[in-house]
């Protein structure tokens, strides 16, 4: 898979010759796979205007209290989230609240055969 490069935060990036950064998932890493499924999570839904089902409401939990509630409430989400994932055959989800902030470790397998983890996401309430 092939996409713009577009980190969860970040601006576009440029390529040497000034066109857009392009990721490819390939055998050397899933970068393109692994800003999606980010995106995915992070993402409220109706954020996106032109698809307003799309995403798992992490960003929804920034500032809420670390409660086991919550860690199973976002689990839950993440969880029915992959499940309907096109691209994603198998998944490990665990959430967790950690130093006050609720943490949550997910690895998944491909269809393409990759087997990655996605970088640690912190959500932590405010001020903290």
């Amino acid at each position: 898979m092939t996409e713009v490069s577009l980190q969860w935060g970040a601006d576009f990036q440029l390529s040497s010759t000034g066109d857009l950064l392009l990721v490819t998932d390939g055998p050397t890493g899933i970068p393109a796979e692994t800003q999606r499924l980010v995106r995915l999570i992070l993402t409220n839904p109706g954020d996106d205007i032109f698809h307003v089902n799309y995403g798992v409401g992490g960003g929804e939990l920034v500032g809420e209290f670390a409660s086991e509630t919550n860690a199973a409430l976002l689990e839950g989400r993440i969880r029915n989230a992959l499940g309907q994932e096109p691209y994603v055959t198998d998944y490990n989800v665990d959430v967790y609240i950690y130093q006050n902030a609720l943490t949550a470790n997910i690895s998944v397998t491909t269809i393409q055969g990759f087997n990655f983890a996605l970088p640690a996401l912190r959500i932590t309430p405010s001020g903290t």
